[in-house]
């Protein structure tokens, strides 16, 4: 039997050359009050949509103050880049097209470093020194009795691993810094492409236990790829998928993790069949056996050995 293992790796050595383990250039966040506050997050519906090296994050919040008219600090907080970062995503800020319109109208603010070591860094107080060492943009929102409506929308650098197309991070758990420690209702979209393999959280803490992920659209398989624990980054819940969007309803929302997605292509069903064998081939879905054929077809032009461009067509047949 051919070991799938060094069809993955010769395609990894052609185009990840120069990889490392991997980088990571921001995240996404739910926004936070900088202070105690009478506000609650009444609700928040998110999209995450990947566009390349992008992710484009359009988020509608709906607050309600239960007390008087008020005006407080409210922060947006994203990681600073580390890693093997490629100069080319750190040229510009890793996020872009920042805009947050409050009560429909468009709010300015500015980027700051929150560092406990720098004395012109934002103060926080204890609620909030996991931040410590992140950029945040600050902004002064009023808030009127009642109900307010936010629309935030910004892009960001997705992340980089080794043997991913791409990680993409949010941060869920700051939505639980507003009065009441919960979001009421929160609605998640994820669009991460096409022809995919992703791997999505199976519960976002101890409370958030039996999500039930949906599908929007195009073709999916759920629970179908036999995936092995060495090949899970995170743990997760693998799918394969062709087109189409996960959604995610929860009521009452108390996340105490945060939002990890990875990304993967038609090599890691290569990698399944190495380690399990062909045995399991005839088990997996058209789906699954797709993108192996996609990732074949996309590794034959980078071989020039015609030895190995003849496996290749061989293991190609196999996953008709």
């Amino acid at each position: 039997m051919r070991d799938f293992s060094v069809i993955v790796v010769l395609f990894l050595l052609v185009v990840s050359a120069s990889a490392n383990d991997g980088a990571f250039y921001a995240n996404g966040a739910t926004l936070i009050p900088m202070q105690n506050t009478s506000i609650r997050m009444a609700r928040e519906d998110l999209q995450l949509k990947r566009k390349g090296k992008m992710c484009l994050v359009t988020v509608q919040y709906v607050f309600i103050n239960e007390g008087a008219d008020t005006t407080i600090d409210v922060g947006f907080v994203s990681s600073l880049p580390e890693g093997d970062v490629n100069p080319k995503y750190t040229k510009r800020f890793p996020i872009r097209n920042f805009n947050i319109v409050f009560n429909n109208k468009r709010l300015s603010g500015k980027w700051k470093r929150v560092s406990s070591e720098d004395t012109d860094s934002v103060q926080l107080d204890s609620a909030l020194q996991r931040f410590d060492g992140s950029n945040v943009f600050l902004f002064k929102a009023h808030f009127p009795s009642g109900v307010s409506i936010v629309r935030h929308t910004y892009d960001y650098v997705i992340g980089e691993l080794v043997y991913t197309i791409g990680t993409v991070d949010y941060t869920l758990t700051s939505g639980t810094l507003w009065k009441g420690g919960q979001i009421d209702t929160f609605r998640l979209t994820i669009d991460m492409g096409d022809s995919l393999i992703v791997n999505i959280p199976q519960d976002f803490g101890p409370s958030e236990t039996d999500l039930q992920w949906k599908h929007k659209g195009g073709v999916v398989s759920f629970d179908t790829v036999k995936w092995t624990r060495s090949l899970v980054f995170y743990n997760g819940q693998i799918l394969a998928i062709d087109n189409g969007a996960l959604t995610l309803f929860r009521t009452n929302f108390k996340p105490t993790k945060d939002l990890s997605i990875a990304l993967f292509d038609g090599s890691w069903v290569l990698q399944l069949v190495d380690i399990e064998g062909e045995k399991i081939v005839p088990t997996l879905s058209t789906l699954e056996r797709a993108l192996a054929r996609r990732y074949l077809k996309e590794t034959l032009p980078l071989v020039d050995n015609p030895e190995e461009k003849r496996e290749i067509r061989q293991e190609l047949a196999k996953f008709k």
